[in-house]
């Protein structure tokens, strides 16, 4: 604490000669006053430049697989999932002006669901990962962002920013059964392209756009960003979100109720998803139909081509893995195709070019279930919603479409052999994946070795159904899918999965 002090106390008087913040991590003491973005960026003296780092904090741990001989009865199987020991509730004010800047209210309520008291509260702010600063370097665009002002339980309050996590001390400590109320005012500007966080074709694609709460485990889960795959990992939530944007756009969102044309001020609410999206859009053309009771959208550049094509396979995809899995979690679904493949709860995005691809559209669909109804950590457990959501994907393709199992695996076969020599196993983080092989080990490998255990539609679809019956809206981890997984197929040992999955 008494670290903390000092280090405020000499920001203060460096605000007195200049207002630059580090280039990656931003301090803002309690009570200072805002300043215009061209002071922000005048240029300070080396030596008055002092970098302000995040102080440690507890992260959660992985569960150790064990090494076990033997497989339990699935018919009184007890699942034990991750428990995810924090809640927040979302309530975002967004409005975009005429000059390409959004300016975000975001009111977060905070609960302590966990033994431990809190001494910070741990969000990603991922739009400060794509700043010149910190962007990926083959990212194209630039983004900007500035915070304005945090407040806890309407007070004034201390933070640091650094890439995309933003560390707010709990001074008083945030005791279990607890809950904060965090306010942040903040704005940016989308690049252009960017990642996902995207403006093309003068269209707004907001992916995590807000600041979301890092799940808490006995311990924080949270990773700096990687454009390599998903590197956030935010449990289920409530969302309200008010818009104020200029006219002639349309909202398309995670939202069951989005506005059926455009319209300059709204309210999205959504209840128990992992994630809000938003696309606002000018200029769409909108292709509509019904997969049972669930509204499906195929949403297109004037230019856009396929759209029949695409909203069928949406419709058929949804109709298909309703009936085979479970009921699809939502009443509306959208198919954007102006961006890169990526699902969101509610909304998937594909490129023009991967419209007149039936495996991408039908794969993004798939995640509604595997990501978006069972959860699990990107970072380190990709392979679990990636490689379930794959398998599901050639599933259809073989039920649905009459493919052979052969015909219908070719492509992941293909991509094995091209990656060839280079083995990398699921299971391991993020950061350590190295070129092709990441695509390989985490949505190639366990479908084909799915196929290999079930061995039919019919087993594979009912093992499928199983494992979202026992953890819709729940985390899994290695540990919980790997003793699932022997139980229900009766699989003695590890044997099985260790030329695949790093076990350790």
């Amino acid at each position: 604490m008494k670290k903390w002090v000092i280090g405020v106390l000499i920001l203060l008087l460096l605000s007195a000669c200049s207002d630059k913040v580090d280039d990656e991590t931003q301090e803002i003491p309690k009570q200072t006053e805002n300043v215009e973005k061209e002071e922000a960026n005048e240029e300070v003296p080396e030596e008055t430049s002092l970098p302000v780092e995040i102080p440690t904090f507890t992260k959660a741990t992985k569960r150790t697989i064990p090494v076990t001989t033997g497989f339990e009865d699935i018919a009184s199987f007890q699942p034990d999932p991750i428990l995810n020991e924090n809640k927040a509730t979302y309530d975002l004010e967004l409005t975009l002006d005429d000059a390409d800047r959004f300016t975000v209210n975001a009111k977060i309520k905070v609960e302590n669901h966990s033994n431990d008291t809190w001494n910070e509260m741990i969000f990603y702010l991922i739009p400060n990962a794509f700043i010149k600063e910190n962007k990926p370097t083959h990212m194209e665009g630039v983004g900007e962002l500035t915070v304005d002002s945090v407040s806890v339980n309407g007070l004034n309050a201390s933070f640091l920013l650094k890439k995309d996590t933003l560390y707010i001390p709990a001074e008083d400590g945030v005791e279990p059964g607890a809950e904060r109320v965090v306010n942040v005012k903040y704005s940016f500007v989308v690049p252009e392209p960017g990642i996902r966080f995207s403006k093309r074709n003068n269209n707004y694609y907001l992916a995590q756009w807000y600041p979301m709460l890092a799940t808490y485990s006995s311990g924080w889960k949270k990773e700096d960003y990687n454009s390599r795959g998903e590197s956030y990992h935010t449990d289920f939530s409530d969302f309200t979100v008010s818009y104020n944007i200029p006219e002639e756009y349309m909202i398309f969102s995670s939202s069951d109720e989005d506005p059926k044309e455009a319209t300059m001020t709204g309210v999205l609410v959504k209840r128990n998803i992992k994630d809000f999206y938003m696309a606002i859009t000018k200029d769409m053309k909108v292709f509509e139909g019904m997969a049972g009771d669930v509204e499906v959208r195929a949403i297109g550049l004037p230019s856009s081509e396929n759209m029949d094509r695409v909203l069928t396979l949406s419709v058929n995809a949804v109709n298909y893995l309703s009936e085979m899995i479970a009921p699809l979690p939502h009443k509306q679904i959208d198919v954007i195709m102006d961006e890169g493949g990526m699902e969101y709860p509610g909304i998937v995005t594909v490129t023009s070019a991967e419209s007149g691809h039936s495996h991408v559209i039908v794969h993004e669909i798939a995640h509604q279930w595997f990501y978006g109804l069972v959860s699990n950590d990107p970072y380190y457990d990709t392979y679990i919603d990636e490689g379930l959501t794959n398998f599901a994907t050639y599933l259809y393709f073989i039920g649905h479409d009459g493919r052979s199992p052969e015909g219908a695996f070719e492509i992941a076969h293909e991509h094995l052999k091209m990656a060839e020599g280079k083995q990398q196993k699921a299971g391991i983080p993020l950061h350590e994946y190295a070129g092709f092989w990441f695509m390989v080990a985490n949505y190639e490998m366990p479908s084909i070795k799915l196929w290999e255990l079930t061995g039919s539609i019919e087993d594979a679809f009912a093992y499928l159904r199983k494992y979202v019956e026992f953890y819709s809206y729940q985390e899994v981890d290695s540990y919980e899918w790997l003793r699932f997984t022997k139980a229900y197929l009766q699989i003695e040992d590890n044997e099985v999965f260790s030329d695949w999955i790093s076990l350790e």
